[in-house]
Order: C-alpha cells, then structure tokens, then sequence
C-alpha cells in the first residue's frame, strides 16, 4: 500500500466515526455538529497536510523536509524554495559524476536529457520531493537508451547515498558501519561532502532537514541534519580515511573535477581503474583550480573497495607531468 492509499485509509475510518457520532447525537438529541468537531478538524488536517505530504513520497525520488521559522508558514519565501531545490540537484549531480567514473573525452557534467524534477511541494515544514526524470524530448520513448542507464543507475545511487547518512552520524563522527552500507569510499566521501552542505547553516531561518528515500521501507523513519550534524561532518571530512585502511601509492591522471570548498578533486584515466577522488588539505586553491584539465601526479594514502580498487587518496604531493600514451600506475606499498 502506497502513501495516499495509508492517508485515504485514515480518512474511512474517520468518516466512519464521524456517522456513528452523528448517529448517536441525533438518539440523544445533541448537535451533531459540535459532536463531531474534532473529527472534522482531523479531516481538515489529513487533506491539507497529510495528502499532499503522502502525494509528494509517492512521486517522488528523494524528498527534504526544512524546519524551522523561515518554511513553517503557508507561504514560504520562494528563494528558499529554490535555494533547497538548486543545493540537492548540485550535490546528487557531484555524486552521480562520482559514480560514474567518467574517463577522458567523455562529457564530465550531468546530461542535458538528465534532470531532477520538482514533482511536489506540501505545507507544514517544508516539503520537496524530487523525482529523476528524462528530458521532454524523451519521456515518450519506451525504454531508457542503454547508453544512458549507467547515467540513471548513478543518480539513483547518488539519491539513496545521501538519504542514509543521517542514520549514521553520532555526536562525534560517523560511524564505522556507514563502509557497509557505502563501500565505495569515493562515493561516501562525495555523499558526506554532499551532506554537510545540505546541513543547515543556520543563516536561512532552517532549523533542520529531514532527506526521505519514499522507495526504502526502512527508510520511512527519517533522518535529520542538524546545525550541530555540519559541525561534525566539516571535522570528519579533514580527514575521510581515520581509522580506515589505507596503502600507500602513486597515480597518474587528468584533473577533471575540482571542488574548491570541498578540498577535492578528481582524477580520471588511470590505468586500470579509471578515476580517482583526491582530498588535497593544504593546497592552495588557485594552485588547485590551474591543475583542471592537466595531467598529474599524485603520492598519497588511499583507501580501496573490496575488489582493491583505490577510489579516494589524501594528497601529499601533485606534480604536473606531460600526458603519458598510456595511463600510468605506480604498484603501492602497504602501510
């Protein structure tokens, strides 16, 4: 059973009491109108909050839930509406290029036919679910084009990714069970990036957030991002790899992403594993911002998934190197 199926369920069963109380006022001579008041009034609260809250889960893809006294109101200012909108899109799409592991001359943005759609907004607290969607010109087809459902399948992960993190967060850090449920240490890097910048800041009159994935049933329990949660996450993102296993190595590849607040940047083309996440603490960031579209080496600790594949590296050195007729990998040393 979906959510609008849950709310209209509610919504017999006080119907139901409603004509039994207006039953029993008219044996004992009552108005039937005061009798039944308080069910009216949770008739109102169900069509005008819970219908349209269940509509948005039932549609949607990811759903952010503001509060605070800025979005609490009927009318909410529209700058906010958008900034929430704008901020989710740019995270989901810096982790979905993640996923992907684009490799040279291929296109490093997310494509034009890709988007996230507002497909709903309800009262209260804020609500905003956002569902991914084909362009126009394509939603007529019948089937995603397979060159484009590893695209698709990144976005759903990049959803789902920043959907859970909230459940793993304590007063201190995160905890070590999120390598479980994100084994990927490139995409839970870019998913906790992507967290503590949706985090309130406490500048937009938002308290908190609450992010929804509507397809998970052990996810109907939300998790929320607190003004304290963004303190915790900017600490355990100086250093991602803490307490983690890591090797030590060298890598060349092309700069293709550069991600100045974050401290991040992407390589792409290595041989054998395609690209790499990089966390540059103490680079400069004009230096970082000249290395975009450069080949590089790199020398740093770098954590792997469980096939060994190195997907994040904590930069020591990056030197510019010539761009090599193959890419090139240096055979780590274990710690």
């Amino acid at each position: 059973m979906n959510w609008v199926d849950n709310v209209h369920r509610k919504a017999e069963i006080i119907h139901g009491q409603i004509a039994w109380w207006m039953q029993q006022a008219e044996h004992a001579r009552l108005d039937a109108q005061q009798a039944c008041a308080p069910y009216y009034a949770l008739l109102s609260q169900i069509y005008a909050e819970d219908l349209p809250f269940a509509r948005v889960m039932d549609e949607s893809d990811i759903v952010i839930r503001a509060h605070g006294p800025q979005v609490e109101t009927d009318a909410p200012r529209v700058r906010i509406v958008e900034s929430l909108f704008a901020d989710l899109r740019e995270e989901v799409a810096r982790i979905a290029k993640t996923v992907v592991g684009l490799a040279p001359g291929q296109r490093a943005r997310m494509p034009d036919d890709f988007a996230l759609r507002l497909c709903g907004l309800a009262r209260g607290s804020l609500v905003v679910g956002l569902k991914i969607a084909q362009d126009e010109a394509t939603l007529g087809q019948q089937q995603i084009p397979e060159a484009a459902e590893p695209m698709f399948d990144a976005i759903r992960t990049a959803v789902k990714s920043i959907s859970l993190i909230p459940h793993y967060l304590t007063e201190n850090g995160v905890r070590n069970e999120i390598s479980e449920i994100l084994p990927d240490p490139g995409v839970r890097d870019a998913a906790l990036v992507a967290a503590q910048r949706l985090a309130p800041s406490g500048r937009r009159g938002i308290d908190r957030i609450t992010l929804l994935d509507p397809h998970n049933a052990k996810e109907r329990t939300p998790g929320e991002l607190t003004h304290a949660d963004r303190g915790v996450l900017k600490h355990v993102l100086r250093n991602p790899m803490a307490g983690r296993k890591v090797q030590r190595g060298e890598f060349v590849g092309i700069v293709r992403e550069v991600d100045l607040d974050a401290s991040r940047f992407e390589i792409r083309g290595v041989t054998q594993y395609g690209a790499l996440r990089c966390v540059y603490p103490g680079m400069h960031h004009d230096h970082a911002r000249a290395l975009l579209n450069t080949w590089v080496r790199v020398t740093g600790q770098y954590e792997s998934t469980a096939d060994g594949r190195p997907r994040l590296l904590q930069v020591d050195s990056v030197r510019e190197e010539l761009a090599p007729r193959d890419g090139e990998l240096f055979p780590p040393d274990d710690l």
